[in-house]
């Protein structure tokens, strides 16, 4: 039993960290439509930040229909499939969310990642 107990709390103490890693999300679910995604991710605190590259390179496209229905947190799109990267940061910490769909106002999430770095 005493081998138990420091096994048992290691995967409690991952238990854990997975669910306060699930709220940095802000509440994002994956087919969840660009402007709901929007919305919940900036009520839970996180702000729009695109790249210094995306903001240096003209847009067009996909990418420049999506900044103007307003989501200025577009960083890039594929040039070969219908997929977006809106990027945000909080603090120290960023949160990327992919996005796929053929029309700016129709786009889904897809998928989400904190492996990015905040830009200023």
């Amino acid at each position: 039993m005493k081998r138990l107990i420091p096994f048992m709390w290691f995967f409690g103490t991952l238990g854990f960290g997975s669910i306060s890693y699930a709220e940095d999300d802000g509440g994002l679910k994956e087919g969840m439509r660009i402007s709901t995604a929007h919305a919940v991710v900036l009520r839970h605190g996180w702000l729009p930040n695109p790249s210094k590259h995306s903001r240096d390179v003209p847009m067009w496209g996909l990418q420049n229909r999506i900044y103007q229905r307003g989501f200025k947190e577009i960083d890039q799109c594929a040039v070969d499939r219908p997929v977006c990267l809106l990027k945000y940061k909080k603090g120290q910490a960023c949160l990327e969310v992919e996005i796929e769909g053929e029309k700016a106002n129709s786009m889904r999430v897809i998928g989400w990642s904190h492996a990015c770095e905040p830009d200023s």
